[in-house]
């Protein structure tokens, strides 16, 4: 069975939904597992964090425990039990 992980959003993808704010726990091995899970629970919010490649976006950043994740990283991630997932955000602005 895939790892207990706590997995945080930003709220405005989501409405309000579970995994915004204080996040939710779901199972997950890597970020591949948790596309397919959100894609499955809410495909819209899925969509804005992963492109159509099935690759992270380039404005979203992951965060695992605290800590940033690189990008040349995101394929070779797995997840341990009680890791935090967090996504964030990038906009552009002047």
């Amino acid at each position: 069975m895939p790892p207990d992980v706590h997995v945080v959003i930003p709220e405005f993808l989501f409405g309000g939904h579970l995994l915004s704010g204080n996040g939710e726990p779901v199972n997950a091995a890597d970020l591949e597992q948790l596309r397919t899970l959100l894609n499955l629970r809410h495909s819209p919010a899925a969509a804005r964090l992963w492109d159509e490649s099935g690759t992270v976006r380039r404005n979203v950043i992951v965060v695992r425990n605290g800590e940033l994740v690189p990008r040349t990283e995101h394929a070779l991630l797995r997840f341990d039990d009680g890791d935090e997932i967090e996504f964030v955000l990038q906009f552009a602005g002047g």
